[in-house]
């Protein structure tokens, strides 16, 4: 009776062993590094000032909010055995800004950019990718430019154009304006 359970120990042993060398040995789950670029003293980051030093507002850049939607992310994560990760990359001017995108993309594989620059960082940017393996999100440059004049399929603007916006508060109005003559 004793050998018996041994015998029954010794296969519990043996199959939790072999179950945690195999569980050792899989491949590791395949990773997605979104690059999120941005200039270093980006001046429509400084705070809001007033009397020299009395801070009235502050500018926070995106980053945190990329970082939000990669923790948020985790659920598909599990699903889709994918890792995410996001690599910040920062350049000193908007010039710079098409280079640090090839130059990851070459070097570190990256195909996904979130890119916090202002609109003269663009046009170089979209001539750059243009035909390769790589998606441009841009996320604060708001200029109707850059959706008239640089259309591109490797760019994707996430913010609205300020004629989007002036549309869409111009609708607003109309509607209130009418709600609040008619009695509704």
């Amino acid at each position: 009776m004793i050998s018996g359970f041994l015998r029954a120990l010794c296969n519990v042993i043996a199959l939790v062993c072999s179950a945690t060398i195999a569980s050792a040995q899989s491949p590791p789950q395949p990773r997605v590094t979104i690059g999120y670029v941005e200039i270093a003293s980006d001046p429509r980051y400084e705070p809001i000032t007033a009397y020299g030093r009395l801070v009235l507002k502050s500018r926070d850049r995106p980053f945190a909010g990329a970082k939000v939607g990669l923790d948020e992310a985790q659920a598909l994560t599990r699903v889709l055995k994918i890792d995410f990760a996001l690599e910040r990359i920062s350049v000193k001017s908007p010039a710079e800004v098409a280079g640090a995108v090839v130059s990851a993309r070459d070097t570190s594989g990256i195909h996904v950019f979130i890119v916090d620059a202002p609109a003269e960082a663009f046009k170089p940017l979209a001539d750059a990718v243009k035909g390769r393996d790589i998606l441009v999100f841009n996320t604060t440059a708001a200029d109707d430019a850059l959706r008239r004049n640089l259309c591109a399929a490797e760019l994707v603007h996430t913010l609205p154009s300020l004629a989007m916006s002036m549309d869409a508060l111009t609708q607003y109005l109309v509607v209130a304006q009418v709600e609040q003559y008619s009695g509704l």
